[in-house]
């Protein structure tokens, strides 16, 4: 096994210049997926101030590690459900599949948990 270059941040404590370091619980990793060509994504939980639930993120980097853009979330700016639990697949020309489960209204005061997913093409869009 070879060390290919070190340590890099994933997660810069912003979000499209809005800070979430003050948020009421760590970030939590989620999952990386790779390229035929070594770009990655990878996929975290986070709490977002903005909205006061936790929210899925993904940031996509090029093979070396140097950021390809910044941090998004997953879902709508303004979904104000918690989520959580994220995982990523991606396939040999960099598109990929987002999971994770939502903590849904049950209609009756409570929440039900689900697990949708979100397809992106390469380059996150």
């Amino acid at each position: 096994v070879q060390d290919m270059g070190g340590d890099y941040p994933v997660s810069t404590g912003s979000f499209s210049g809005t800070p979430y370091n003050e948020r009421l619980a760590p970030e939590s990793p989620g999952a990386v997926g790779v390229d035929a060509d070594g770009d990655h994504v990878v996929v975290w939980t986070a709490f977002d101030p903005d909205v006061g639930t936790d929210r899925v993120f993904y940031r996509i980097f090029d093979a070396d590690g140097t950021p390809a853009e910044i941090a998004r979330h997953v879902t709508d700016p303004g979904d104000t459900v918690d989520q959580r639990h994220a995982t990523v697949a991606v396939d040999l020309d960099g598109d990929f599949i987002v999971t994770w489960t939502q903590y849904d209204s049950d209609g009756q005061g409570g929440t039900e948990s689900n697990i949708y997913a979100r397809r992106f093409r390469a380059g996150g869009r």
